[in-house]
């Protein structure tokens, strides 16, 4: 049997989330807690935040471009695989934003945001062939 790696995963993702600090001030230094959450489409922000950090790998499923959605109206960064991701729109209905992200050949992807927010906030991805949709934890590693 031949094996496109390009084209699908070969790997079943066994991950368990991502990597998310919450900070008490806006320049992501005075750290309230951490935790490895696989809850992308919304996470539970604590009290008295100002920032959140989301570090970790994403691995998609197909060799396909994904655009990944970050929903919270507030400033956010994003880095993908050591580079700045581009935005694309701002979305009315979500109150996010959506952006694209250079491919690279492999599966695995790394990623920080920080977002300056107090406020809900979630990560989905979408590509052709998958629905927008909270990414799922198995896809999720915490590095």
């Amino acid at each position: 049997t031949v094996i496109d790696y390009l084209a699908k995963n070969p790997n079943k993702p066994n991950g368990k989330g991502l990597l998310v600090e919450y900070f008490s001030d806006k320049n992501f230094t005075k750290k309230i807690s951490s935790e490895v959450s696989a809850n992308t489409a919304g996470l539970s922000i604590p009290k008295k935040t100002k920032c959140i950090r989301i570090s970790g790998t994403f691995e998609t499923l197909l060799g396909e471009d994904y655009n990944l959605i970050a929903t919270t109206k507030d400033e956010i960064k994003a880095i993908v695989n050591g580079e700045e991701a581009k935005f694309i729109s701002k979305m009315k209905k979500d109150k996010g934003m959506e952006f694209l992200f250079k491919k690279i050949p492999s599966h695995k992807n790394t990623i920080l945001i920080e977002a300056k927010t107090s406020k809900s906030f979630g990560l989905q991805w979408v590509s052709k062939s998958t629905a927008k949709s909270a990414i799922p934890s198995s896809s999720l590693y915490p590095n």
